[in-house]
This record gives C-alpha cells, structure tokens and sequence, in this order.
C-alpha cells in the first residue's frame, strides 16, 4: 500500500571507532543511567521494518561525528550508505562570524547530499539564537537553499518569537523544529501557546519525534494528543513524523515507532504528508 512508504526525517547513525561522538561516552552529559542501549555503532541495516512499511528514504543529522571538522561526517556517510536515498544534516555553530560561518559552510556544500545544518540550542544554549551573527548565516544558508534545524524548548517564548523575526525578515529561509519543540507533560500548557506564534510564518516546519529523550515509557494517548494539537495549528504539508534512531530504543524499537504513527486516528490524507509528502519534497529526496 503506498500510504505504508516511508520517509525518516531524523535519524542518525554511528560509528564509534571513527568518529568522536563526545556526548556518547560515559564520562560526559548527558548522564542517562541507560545511555549503554546505544554506545553502539548504528547503520541502515539496523532500520527492521516488517512488510507494512517500505522505507523510501531518509535525512541523517549529524550526531557529533566530530564538531571540529563536520565534513568528516559527511564523508563518512557517503562510504558507509548505498541503495537507498538520503540527505543529510551537518553540524555548523550558527554563531560564528561571518567570514568564518562561510568558509566552514563551503567545506560542506560539495557534498551533494548536503541539505542543512544543525545547531542544538537546548536550555540555557537556547540564547545564542538570539547573537548577533545569527541572522546573516540564516540569510546565508537561505541563499544556498539550505535548511535551519532548530533544536530548542518551544516553551521559550524569546526564542520563538526571534525565530519568527529571523523567518520573516528571510522568506526563503526553511526552519525545521526538531523534536515537536521537546515538549512534556509539565510544559504542555505553555508548549501549545507558543504554537500560535511559530505557526504565524509559513516557512517553519516542525518533527514529530523525540518524545523518548523526556519520558521513557511514553504512551499512545499522549503521542496522539500531540498530533492533534499540532494538526489545530499546522497542515500536515508542515509536519513530519521521524524516529530519532537509535535513541527511539530508549522507549521501543524502530518497527514500533513507525507502528505507532501508523495506529493515531489520522486521515489517509494527514498519513500520507505526515510519514512520507512532506519530507519528500522539504529535503529534496526526489
């Protein structure tokens, strides 16, 4: 059935004995007490799905291969992924001067499957959205039709109204929220609230995934309750379902994630954006 083809628009892969990945040794943040489920190498072959769902493609964002030298990361991608079609994500500081912004940004661009950069703004982080050297990277990356991951906490609601300034002042600017904007139980409130301002500009797309990385054992209910606020304030042509593999394996296996998007009380239509249309044509897997 082709509603059952899929597109993954974040996932990452690792190589640990070839790159850096910092934040996946035991000694450094974060501290999670299961982080040993995934201090593994990952690639494409550990994708299981069953036959209700065909992968078609999906977008790799980079997972700190090595934040010095991005491209290597890139490289990586390019030996170890075949016979599927991908994009990738890579790691660039969104807060560099200018100059520096550029010529960094050009050691990535000759890699075709080059699609944008991230930059993880979460907590306190989330400030250095607002430096001053933000604004003319975004333009520049807009220029090159490069797209802004943006990984922060919905709740601030600084951070979203400056994202907004950013989008409208760059209309050809494409932002993409990573995570539904890390929204939980205790936030929802205020989450939700600051969904009527980033939903104010037609050039901001949002994820929905990474629901793990606050609540382990997460259910359906809740999922489906973020799904349909969501829908109340976005088309589904600006959502996207994705599974954060391998960290979705804090809570379930990459099978039962796609299970359960396939399960919420979605319209055919809403299915088809949401897992496949959207990131199609968004990251250019065409």
């Amino acid at each position: 059935m082709t509603d059952r083809v899929i597109i993954d628009p974040h996932l990452h892969f690792f190589a640990l004995n070839e790159g850096d990945y910092h934040w996946l040794k035991s000694e450094n943040p974060p501290f999670w007490n299961d982080k040993s489920l995934i201090q593994r190498d990952f690639s494409s072959g550990d994708l299981c799905l069953d036959a209700r769902f065909k992968l078609k493609g999906f977008v790799h964002i980079e997972a700190g291969f090595d934040n010095y030298y991005p491209c290597r990361e890139l490289e990586y991608l390019s030996q170890s992924i075949k016979h599927i079609a991908y994009r990738a994500i890579a790691y660039l500081d969104i807060t560099q001067p200018p100059g520096d912004f550029k010529k960094a940004l050009a050691n990535l661009t000759h890699h075709t499957t080059l699609v944008g950069i991230r930059d993880i703004t979460e907590g306190e982080d989330a400030t250095r959205l607002l430096a001053p050297n933000v604004a003319g990277n975004l333009a520049l990356l807009a220029s090159q039709n490069l797209i802004f991951e943006a990984q922060f906490e919905l709740v601030q609601t600084q951070i979203c109204h400056q994202l907004v300034q950013y989008c409208k002042a760059i209309p050809n600017l494409k932002c993409v929220i990573n995570h539904a904007g890390l929204v939980t139980q205790e936030t929802f409130d205020a989450w939700q609230a600051n969904l009527a301002i980033i939903t104010t500009v037609p050039n901001i797309w949002l994820k929905v995934s990474g629901f793990e990385m606050a609540d382990r054992g997460y259910q359906a209910v809740w999922l489906q309750n973020i799904v349909d606020t969501l829908l109340l304030h976005f088309s589904a042509n600006r959502l996207m379902f994705a599974s954060n593999f391998p960290l979705c394996l804090f809570s379930k296996s990459y099978l039962n994630v796609w299970q359960d998007y396939q399960a919420l009380s979605l319209s055919p239509d809403t299915w088809q954006a949401m897992s496949h249309d959207t990131a199609l044509h968004l990251y250019q897997l065409s």
